[in-house]
């Protein structure tokens, strides 16, 4: 089932609702719908908390790829786009209110946990790591793990 619906979408192209084809019109939504399913890991229900949310976003993504290509129409695109992406945004937010054990947030790319106490132990998958011939024993540089996992 499609988020939003050709006549939804109409609606957001101002003056140019008649001049995009069905089929345009048709295609930017799945391509939306299928956008959305893939920023949120999810395919949204009627019964979700935030499907109103999902739809809307899905409304603007599509009309924004609809006024592609379209001179002079960047900064409504624009504006539909971002006001899409802040939406999927929002409903993507991160929550550890039911998160155990250790996990790493963070707001910029990092290519390890950020944990100075982590420790990393030698093993036969990973020789080049090893400092001894002590196939247990643990040194406190390079990659860090937390509570001896990866």
């Amino acid at each position: 089932m499609a988020y939003s619906t050709e006549d939804e979408v109409r609606a957001l192209l101002g003056n140019l609702r008649q001049q995009i084809s069905q089929t345009t019109i048709l295609s930017a939504i799945d391509s939306a719908d299928a956008q959305i399913n893939r920023m949120t890991f999810k395919t949204w229900t009627n019964s979700d908390q935030d499907y109103p949310a999902v739809k809307k976003a899905s409304r603007f993504l599509a009309a924004a790829e609809c006024l592609i290509n379209i001179n002079g129409t960047e900064p409504t695109q624009q504006r539909l786009w971002d006001e899409a992406m802040l939406i999927v945004q929002n409903i993507t937010k991160f929550d550890t209110s039911n998160v155990t054990g250790d996990y790493v947030s963070s707001s910029q790319a990092v290519t390890y946990p950020s944990n100075p106490l982590g420790t990393i132990w030698a093993s036969s998958r990973f020789p080049m790591l090893r400092r001894t011939k002590h196939e247990n024993e643990s040194f406190n540089d390079g990659f860090y793990w937390v509570n001896g996992q990866p």
